[in-house]
């Protein structure tokens, strides 16, 4: 006896099954979601927590530029940003020692950027007759003792006071530029 060549009708069964089979393989696969992965990179959370931070920046020739003293810090390493709770920055060079607070700071990757935030006072002067600047925002360099702010401004000295939308400041050269909307009343010998 000879065996029976297969015909195409009994093994079109066993290949139909074998199309579906590898479909629904195929299927599964490319509607499968992959599980993000859990190293933290895709949270904002902190990575690292400082309590009572101090920090202090130094100048070419070794002087104290500045010093910032902070309730807390906390550093975000999915954004590479931080984020530094009543932050007091403390300028003392150009002989006039310069005072900035806030609620707090947001600081950029690299330090170089700082934005303060939520009722902030820069005090620069003398006890006696300081000049206070208020504003609800002010972006600040404090490696280049320069800020900026699109917010309104008030700056007073004494009974003299200054308002107005925007500043640019520069604590080198000792100058401010309120951009628009200014208003002043200055009394005599508390001249800004």
């Amino acid at each position: 006896m000879k065996p029976r060549a297969a015909s195409f009708s009994s093994i079109f069964p066993l290949l139909l099954l074998a199309f579906l089979c590898g479909l629904t393989f195929w299927l599964d696969r490319a509607t499968r979601n992959d599980p993000a992965k859990n190293d933290g990179k895709l949270r904002h959370d902190p990575d690292f927590i400082i309590d009572s931070l101090q920090l202090r920046r130094f100048g070419p020739t070794g002087e104290l530029q500045y010093q910032l003293l902070a309730q807390q810090m906390r550093h975000f390493p999915d954004t590479d940003t931080s984020v530094v709770d009543l932050p007091t920055i403390r300028y003392t060079g150009n002989g006039s020692a310069t005072l900035a607070t806030a609620q707090a700071a947001f600081l950029s990757p690299d330090g170089k950027e700082a934005l303060l935030s939520g009722d902030v006072r820069v005090t620069r002067g003398d006890t006696n007759s300081p000049q206070i600047l208020e504003t609800s925002q002010l972006k600040l360099w404090p490696d280049d003792e320069r800020a900026s702010t699109d917010e309104a401004v008030r700056i007073t000295r004494g009974k003299s006071v200054t308002t107005g939308i925007g500043l640019d400041a520069d604590n080198i050269e000792l100058n401010y530029r309120i951009r628009k909307d200014v208003r002043a009343t200055i009394y005599k010998g508390e001249a800004q």
